[in-house]
């Protein structure tokens, strides 16, 4: 392939009834030909043209009355690191997709009069400081909009608050924003902020929103999650907060609103202090703390959370005492997960009356000589359990699972100098199910 693609593409003729134009990788093309004048065209890509310097229809057609890109519905950019300049006239585009890009003007251009937009994905636009003015206000029915990997971003437009139609926003890899304002978004099902550097601001106010899925994962500038209405989101199912180092607080009361919450993942913010109570969630199945070193105990009113399935509760070096948590209300719990927090001597209660089928339990308070005292579910089918170098025997618990055990791994007790005999007791398992014993 050349500068230039070959001149029987130029042919408005034998091109007539084209719906469907990809272009990949042509490495040394500098430019294409005119393809606004294709009455019928649907879809352009253009993938991995890196020289690609001016695209189609620049100029305007000699026919003022002419329309380009008639029937143009998504139109795709992928790794054009070079193109300067684009079209400004897509009267029936809905889906505009730029991905690695080194120059605004082409973006700028594609967006100044569109106004049919259904969904905006932008990544990795190096000059892209803010997206062009109108351009949100202009699209009323944009359903999706995705901005990640531009480094430049400070500031997303005012005109955010008029998409009352949008329904999935994502930003992520954008250091320099500072605030996400999503007051008014009110069909908003999903937000997802990723790696936003600044101290971001998710505002709302006080009205019904759809929310359903909220996402905020290494936002290391973020000390504090400012969503003065997330009580409103009463239809949230998934709250994912996730390594946010700077992170000490989260709304007192704003947990005990959100009745259909399903899935709760809090991990690796080493600085939160405390996690609001869970009372009223009932709907809760899933609650994962990880990595939360400022925590000192567990919510209040998790054991009302009587749907959870799997719990897990790790890497929290600052748990001392589960001893007032018992897990007997959680009839449906099938994985349980306490691992990791080195400063933990007293686990929950009631684990006996469990339908546990899973469970990773150890690596406690190195201190202690034996290991924490616990009850184990008769049923259990797979069971991890890891020590610390000062321990010297297993914990006797384990003897006593000789019907539905299937799989048990023991590492980390260096202090045992022999098997104890009951072990081999547990003859329903084969040598083939019995894996990583280690002592």
């Amino acid at each position: 392939m050349g500068v230039k693609l070959a001149s029987w593409m130029m042919s408005g003729l034998l091109l007539l009834n084209l719906k469907e134009i990809r272009l990949s990788n042509c490495k040394e093309c500098e430019e294409v030909p005119s393809l606004g004048h294709l009455p019928h065209l649907r879809h352009v890509e253009f993938r991995g043209m890196d020289k690609l310097k001016c695209e189609v229809d620049v100029i305007t057609p000699t026919d003022e009355k002419a329309v380009v890109f008639p029937c143009l519905e998504e139109l795709t950019l992928w790794k054009c690191r070079d193109l300067r300049n684009a079209p400004n006239h897509f009267p029936s585009l809905q889906k505009l997709f730029i991905h690695d890009s080194d120059h605004v003007m082409p973006i700028e251009n594609i967006c100044s009069q569109l106004t049919t937009l259904t969904h905006l994905k932008i990544r990795k636009a190096k000059e892209l400081s803010c997206l062009p003015v109108g351009m949100l206000e202009k699209n009323h029915n944009l359903l999706s909009l995705l901005i990640g990997d531009c480094e430049k971003l400070s500031h997303l437009p005012d005109g955010l608050h008029t998409l009352c139609l949008l329904e999935i926003l994502e930003i992520a890899d954008c250091p320099k924003l500072t605030c996400i304002s999503i007051h008014s978004l009110t069909s908003l099902r999903g937000l997802h902020v990723e790696n936003c550097g600044g101290s971001v601001n998710l505002q709302m106010v006080d009205k019904e929103f759809s929310l359903d899925d909220l996402t905020s994962y290494e936002c290391n500038g973020l000390k504090s999650v400012l969503i003065s209405g997330l009580q409103s989101c009463t239809s949230l199912r998934w709250v994912r907060i996730i390594n946010c180092q700077n992170l000490r607080h989260l709304p007192v009361d704003g947990l005990q609103t959100l009745v259909f919450l399903e899935e709760l993942y809090i991990e690796d913010c080493t600085n939160l202090e405390a996690i609001p109570s869970l009372d009223n969630l009932t709907s809760l199945q899933e609650l994962s703390i990880r990595g939360c070193d400022g925590l000192t105990s567990l919510p209040r009113g998790i054991q009302s959370c009587t749907s959870l399935k799997k719990l897990t509760i790790s890497k929290c070096h600052n748990l001392i005492s589960l001893a007032d948590v018992d897990v007997s209300r959680f009839r449906s719990l099938s994985n349980l997960e306490i691992f990791d927090c080195r400063k933990l001597k007293y686990l929950p209660t009631g684990l006996r009356s469990l339908s546990l089928e899973r469970m990773k339990i150890g690596m406690f308070c190195e201190e202690l000589d034996s290991f924490p005292d616990f009850e184990l579910p008769s049923q259990i089918r797979w069971l991890k359990i890891s020590g610390w170098p000062k321990l010297k025997s297993l914990p006797q618990q384990i003897q006593h699972l000789t019907t539905c055990l299937q799989y048990l791994s023991v590492r980390s007790f260096d202090s045992i100098e022999a098997f104890p005999e009951w072990l081999g007791n547990l003859n329903l398992l084969s040598p083939c199910v019995l894996r990583s014993v280690r002592i």
